[in-house]
């Protein structure tokens, strides 16, 4: 019986003694910073109200570049002006990637969005189709009656707002609740159904279906043989128009379309 628990436990105690070792390894190549607990790592130490003042008084301590821990997540925190000049203007391609938490990969129809990317010929693609046909001068001059229309909704929105009479937010709150709620899995993958228990997946997958709704519906108008003459060359149109006629090196599909929505 003994040595069938000790042929039993073998691996686990090796599982460990390796992954202690590697630890201290990765740990060696990190910034320094300020030491965490297993499992969780900095999470205890982590201040959720005032984080830029904690992060600033870490930074004398451990210098303008130090690392942190997350849950499994390791975290590079900079603090110095001139080192973020340096990480976004000279080695911008090698700091170009970032991480996809679950809310962002879900709403941005599994990472679609030009906004949560990374570097990637996908990401290349994006960027030639907005700037070609939506930021091009030509195409920003005909997008300034949006722009109009949004100025003239905000100034709307603050006079109601002065006067105390309520403004309905709550599908753009909700989206924006769900982007920045805490989703276990972001932080402790291997605990990912714990936001399934908890009902974040839920509120998560309502949120989505209520945009992908919205979406869907102004495809189909867009669609529709009879639509307005105003439709004719908008966003969506442009869109649509590329995707028909296949002028991207990647083709884009419907998801591809929604989530450039998403970002607009």
């Amino acid at each position: 019986m003994l040595p069938l628990l000790v042929l039993l436990a073998l691996p686990i105690i090796l599982f460990f003694y390796f992954q202690k070792h590697k630890s201290k390894h990765a740990r060696s190549l990190h910034p320094p910073g300020p030491p965490g607990l297993p499992f969780i790592g900095n999470f205890h130490q982590f201040d959720t109200q005032y984080p830029h003042i904690y992060l600033h008084s870490l930074s004398k301590l451990y210098g303008p570049i130090m690392s942190m821990k997350l849950g499994s997540r390791p975290v590079v925190v900079i603090s110095s002006a001139n080192v973020v000049k340096e990480i976004m203007k000279s080695h911008d391609l090698a700091f170009s990637g970032r991480p996809m938490h679950v809310a962002m990969h879900r709403l941005s129809y599994n990472g679609l969005g030009m906004a949560f990317i990374s570097y990637s010929d996908l990401w290349k693609e994006m960027r030639r189709v907005l700037n070609l046909h939506f930021l091009s001068p030509k195409q920003v001059h005909l997008f300034c009656p949006i722009r109009k229309d949004k100025v003239s909704r905000i100034n709307q929105i603050s006079r109601e707002a002065s006067l105390s009479r309520a403004t309905n937010l709550s599908q753009m709150i909700d989206t924006v609740r769900v982007m920045a709620e805490f989703c276990v899995e972001d932080y402790f993958p291997l605990l990912g159904w714990i936001d399934k228990i908890s009902g974040t997946r839920k509120k998560l997958e309502k949120t989505f279906r209520k945009l992908d709704s919205f979406y869907e519906e102004l495809i189909e108008e867009h669609l529709d043989k009879n639509r307005p003459k105003a439709m004719e060359g908008d966003i969506l149109d442009i869109l649509l128009g590329l995707m028909r006629d296949g002028l991207c090196s990647i083709p884009l599909t419907m998801d591809h379309v929604k989530a450039i929505l998403m970002v607009i």
